[in-house]
């Protein structure tokens, strides 16, 4: 049950990234967690990233580009990307965009 921790300096503060396989330890639900050290907008700004993978290797590897992201565009820009799928995955199954040709 592997599970990688990283935290690191962003122009927004602290930020702490968590991936863990299972959710109470018992669960499997793999997943990237990614929140600010502290501040007022816990809820708001974290973002919690589910996996189809279970992979110890897989796992290490998409900790990692979470992690790089987390640098390049803080806590608040990986907020935006998870938006940003959320509604791209949204439009797609409305309009049909499955990707099927």
């Amino acid at each position: 049950m592997p599970t990688f921790y990283d935290s690191v300096d962003t122009s927004e503060g602290v930020a702490h990234i968590l991936t863990k396989t299972r959710w109470l330890g018992v669960v499997p639900m793999p997943r990237t967690s990614v929140m600010p050290h502290r501040g007022t907008e816990l809820g708001r700004l974290g973002t919690a990233i589910r996996w189809t993978t279970k992979d110890a290797a897989t796992l290490r590897t998409l900790h990692g580009r979470v992690l790089e992201l987390v640098q390049q565009f803080g806590v608040s820009g990986i907020r935006e990307i998870a938006h940003t799928a959320r509604m791209t995955d949204r439009v797609a199954k409305t309009f049909g965009g499955g990707g099927k040709t």
